[in-house]
């Protein structure tokens, strides 16, 4: 099971700068915000979201390959607060993103993965990763689904 985070907005991303500004000045969180800043900012991209979605990357690339898509990228999972991410590394992350999504058929309402997550509406580009890899998930279960409707499951048994 694959965990994604397709709806991030403004107010999320305005809330995460407050907090960070907050710490920054050295100012006590309050518990709210001690709350929302240790389950993991929502309006920040960071490395457990980063480590987040090359889990996924990882599990979505297996279940391509268990249905017969031969299928090869390189995400990380591993990456530490204090790591430096580097333009290569983000490269490196959007191409995974990229080589799935050319793998199958996807409808028109899937978004086209972002050049970049460095741009004023980053938020925007962080959920169309996510919901890629999200639609990704759904087409897969739905092709294994047909297998069994089909009754191509146990064709040519005996």
């Amino acid at each position: 099971m694959i965990q994604l985070i397709t709806d991030r907005t403004a107010a999320d991303v305005a809330a995460a700068r407050r907090i960070v500004e907050k710490l920054r000045r050295g100012g006590a969180l309050t518990e709210d915000e001690r709350a929302a800043y240790f389950a993991g900012l929502r309006g920040c991209y960071n490395v457990s979201d980063m480590n987040r979605v090359g889990e996924a990357i990882a599990y979505l690339a297996s279940a391509l390959r268990e249905v017969g898509y031969p299928i090869s990228v390189t995400p990380r999972c591993d990456r530490q607060y204090g790591d430096i991410v580097r333009t290569s590394d983000w490269q490196a992350y959007l191409d995974d993103v990229r080589t799935l999504r050319g793998v199958i058929a996807l409808p028109p309402t899937t978004p086209q993965v972002p050049d970049t997550l460095f741009v004023s509406d980053g938020y925007r580009a962080a959920n169309d990763i996510e919901k890629i890899l999200a639609d990704i998930d759904y087409y897969i279960a739905a092709m294994i689904k047909a297998y069994y409707y089909s009754g191509e499951l146990y064709s040519g048994e005996v």
